[in-house]
């Protein structure tokens, strides 16, 4: 009771300040806000929507992707699974090969030296070796124009030209950070754009096709014809590679690329016909040559994780 009245005085002694209040408060509400008030206002919502992303942590699916990758690093580098010394007890010769097929990139190289041009001193490899490390790359150079129109992609260039010199080690990042809490949806993104001006889709998926597809040729016979003096016979060729996926670590890393590279695909082409996306690497540059084929500028963006 004592409370009560105490509080029923203190009402009583300001009945103008409170009407005021009620008074006030609609009419507030109806001014317009300063400039100033809005932009912290608005700062302030990004603050909360930035401390409740960071709260959130990384997605399972973002998890999993990093976890991964720390076993593809041990696997690539010390795994006793995979054939080969681990990476700080690599050969002289392992890293000489390695070092000079870098060199004859694409047969780059090795074309000037057959015309008689200048070009760059590399001893020859095995033609087989060549083949694969010319193809693998070849993959790495086609995901270009996928990765820029992925909507959800994240530092695009940096990790495909990562890509080109240690492909999934640089690849596999990709994929994590295009489905962590930080990326944005995709459709809050802005379309990507060419990085070739004034070449829009689909001409510039074929300025990546059509020298894919020189190279491939060139792989193709190189893995079965040149250099017969290393190379031998078609036999010789299948035994090689057979004990060089057993017995060398680069070769079979080189494989298991392929077979990541693979599902990258699958997710990258996610627009695409059905077929095109299980056709492993064949299927991008049939798809990049279909003049049938929408441009994926103006495909549906749904932010699809993997």
């Amino acid at each position: 009771m004592f409370v009560q009245s105490i509080l029923v005085s203190h009402i009583q002694a300001k009945p103008a300040s409170s009407w005021c209040l009620r008074l006030s408060a609609p009419l507030s509400k109806a001014l317009p806000q300063s400039s100033q008030d809005s932009k912290t206002t608005s700062q302030s919502t990004e603050t909360s929507s930035t401390l409740k992303e960071d709260r959130q942590g990384l997605t399972a699916p973002a998890v999993a992707l990093w976890c991964f990758y720390g076993v593809y690093l041990w696997w690539l580098t010390a795994s006793p699974y995979l054939p080969g010394p681990p990476i700080w007890q690599i050969q002289a010769a392992d890293l000489k090969d390695v070092i000079n097929e870098s060199i004859n990139f694409w047969y780059v190289n090795i074309g000037l030296e057959a015309a008689g041009l200048p070009y760059v001193p590399a001893e020859a490899s095995h033609p087989v070796s060549e083949a694969l490390f010319n193809f693998v790359n070849t993959w790495s150079f086609i995901l270009l124009p996928l990765m820029v129109y992925d909507a959800r992609g994240r530092k695009r260039i940096a990790l495909w030209i990562g890509a080109m010199f240690a492909t999934n080690v640089f690849m596999v990042p990709y994929f994590a950070l295009r489905i962590s809490p930080g990326a944005k949806p995709s459709g809050q993104l802005p379309a990507p754009k060419s990085p070739v001006p004034g070449v829009k889709w689909p001409a510039f998926t074929r300025l990546f096709a059509w020298p894919a597809i020189i190279v491939t040729a060139i792989s193709a016979v190189w893995l079965v014809a040149a250099r017969p003096e290393m190379g031998g016979s078609l036999s010789d060729r299948w035994a090689y590679l057979l004990q060089a996926a057993q017995s060398d670590r680069a070769f079979a890393a080189f494989l298991s690329d392929m077979v990541l590279y693979s599902i990258w695909q699958v997710v990258l082409m996610r627009d695409a016909p059905a077929l095109y996306r299980r056709i492993p690497y064949f299927g991008i540059l049939a798809w990049y040559l279909d003049f049938r084929r929408p441009a994926l500028d103006q495909r549906k963006t749904e932010g699809q994780q993997l």
